[in-house]
């Protein structure tokens, strides 16, 4: 979790597969504190990789006193073929 993340913050997660399976599908969830700011933060890009998910997002606006910021990436995966 990032603690009232400023203009500029790049925020990169990922997540991966289990061994033995491959990546179907996936996403990103930004969750704010403070709803007012929601709209600071915008999703670069987001897709599969070789093993997994990997999401991309940047803070546009310094967010508000006590505002926080967690970024949640999600993969499904499936046994491999």
């Amino acid at each position: 979790m990032l603690a009232r993340p400023q203009a500029g913050t790049l925020v990169a997660v990922a997540a991966d597969c289990d061994p033995g399976t491959v990546p179907i599908g996936g996403g990103l969830s930004n969750l704010v504190a403070n709803p007012q700011d929601t709209s600071r933060v915008h999703l670069l890009d987001s897709g599969p990789t070789a093993t997994g998910w990997h999401s991309n997002a940047t803070v546009i606006s310094t967010f508000s006193n006590g505002g926080t910021l967690e970024v949640v990436v999600t993969v499904f995966c499936v046994e491999a073929p």
